[in-house]
């Protein structure tokens, strides 16, 4: 019976112990707790989320004034362009008379001759079509970065005012409390936890010890009875004085008899039962958290990738017409440079064709799409087409017009030589000595060198080299 009784006292200072140390406690509760662990991370992925937004600002921005730099620079070199118009211009007529040497042949001449007319004005147009085309796609790239940045920024705002009010709703609770910190908080809750699960304990066990105190007492001594007595009177003491610290709010847990416990043991389970759903329920929530934040970033991203790959196609756009310009701008350019250059080879050809053919034909249209010529035949009343309806002494003879015509237009003084291999071989003896007279006139002008296998022009020529035979 001491024995109990000393260890009934034990479990009673324990319990006193504990509930001072509750009662000095912040006033807290499980679920505050839970949520404020809640808050905590949320807060912690608000800042990381804060901070990556900001890095990927300070990108787009550095990317932005380089762009800005590049259009600056795009505009400073489209003054300039004009200025290097009359250089390719030079470059192009430089080049014609350089490749002359090696190619010969009616279509090369006047394509030189349509470059030459027509440079200097398409050069131009092109050059300032490209340099607003350059500084088009600048203005577009830079204003796709620019609306980045702004979305980037409303995104920060967004957050930082989520996280000012987080950051008050957290100062409240713990104000209430009366504690600083949230680690204060979780840290007096868990306390509180451990306190009040060993005074239930304690409790559990001194029930049970003043409930035996009555047992036994027929088996004892006279001698003992006075002291029992005086011991079960304070052990009744002490547990009315435990019963009394029990009715408290903190402490009701531990006064319940076998019934009562049962009851709480099952509450308990089901409890348990209940927080397990929930915290499946939440770690669900938290997966389903993820892969939202995860689709709107992948959204965001596809979102970025579409505006890029619009602006590139508005780009492409632009360069499409400005190589549509240039295109329609070259044809004009070429369609003027024939018409010019048929109207100025006509008479010449005339000319020449009339003094090859002893005036039969003197009259010679150019067609302005390719220069093809057509020669006006007496005897028809009609033009006639050269490679169809006159013989090939006669269509050699006017293609040779057409060809010398051409020279004099594009070297009127002082022009290369001209090389001309047995031009007349399938003329007639009149026709011959007409070709020759038509060379010693313009050979006044230039050199003309007559490659020819027959000797009956010696005596016309300047100087006769003989070529040995081939072995």
């Amino acid at each position: 019976m001491q024995k109990r009784v000393e260890k009934a006292r034990g479990l009673t200072q324990a319990i006193e112990r504990r509930e001072a140390e509750l009662a000095e406690l912040p006033p807290t509760d499980p679920q505050t707790a839970e949520d404020l662990k809640t808050v905590a991370a949320r807060l912690s992925e608000s800042r990381n989320q804060i901070a990556d937004a900001e890095q990927e600002m300070a990108k787009l921005q550095q990317q932005a004034d380089e762009i800005t730099a590049d259009r600056e620079e795009a505009a400073a070199m489209a003054g300039k362009r004009p200025a290097a118009t009359v250089a390719v211009i030079t470059a192009a007529i430089v080049a014609a008379l350089a490749v002359w040497q090696g190619i010969t042949g009616l279509a090369l001449a006047w394509a030189l001759l349509a470059v030459a007319l027509a440079g200097g004005g398409v050069a131009l147009r092109i050059l300032l079509q490209v340099a607003k085309h350059d500084l088009h796609g600048l203005d577009s790239r830079l204003a796709g970065l620019n609306g980045r940045i702004e979305q980037h920024r409303e995104l920060v705002a967004r957050l930082q005012a989520e996280e000012a009010q987080t950051q008050k709703t957290v100062a409240e609770a713990l104000k209430q409390a009366g504690v600083e910190t949230v680690q204060d908080y979780l840290a007096a809750d868990k306390t509180r936890e451990t306190l009040a699960r060993e005074n239930e304990m304690d409790a559990r066990q001194l029930d049970g010890l003043l409930g035996e105190s009555s047992l036994g007492e027929s088996s004892l001594g006279e001698s003992s009875l006075a002291d029992l007595d005086k011991e079960l009177g304070e052990a009744n003491l002490e547990r009315k004085a435990l019963a009394d610290r029990l009715a408290k709010p903190e402490m009701l847990a531990a006064v319940m008899d076998a019934e009562r416990m049962r009851e709480l043991e099952g509450r308990i389970k089901t409890l348990d039962g209940e927080v397990k759903a929930l915290d499946d329920d939440l770690r669900n929530a938290r997966a389903d958290l993820d892969r939202a934040r995860y689709d709107v970033e992948d959204e965001l991203r596809i979102e970025e990738q579409v505006a890029a790959t619009r602006q590139r196609v508005a780009r492409l756009d632009d360069y499409r017409k400005v190589l549509a310009l240039a295109g329609e701008v070259l044809e004009e350019a070429r369609q003027q440079t024939m018409r010019s250059t048929a109207d100025q080879l006509g008479p010449t050809i005339e000319a020449y064709l009339s003094h090859l053919t002893n005036g039969r034909y003197d009259k010679v249209s150019m067609a302005h799409g390719d220069f093809q010529p057509v020669v006006f035949s007496a005897r028809k009343s009609a033009f006639a087409d050269p490679d169809e309806e006159l013989s090939l002494g006669t269509r050699e003879q006017v293609y040779l017009a057409c060809r010398l015509a051409l020279a004099k237009l594009l070297w009127p003084e002082n022009g290369p030589p001209l090389l001309l291999d047995d031009p007349l071989v399938n003329a007639d003896q009149a026709r011959r000595l007409n070709g020759l007279e038509l060379f010693s006139e313009i050979a006044e002008s230039r050199q003309v060198v007559l490659f020819t296998c027959s000797g009956e022009y010696d005596e016309m020529a300047d100087m006769v080299i003989e070529l040995p035979s081939p072995a």
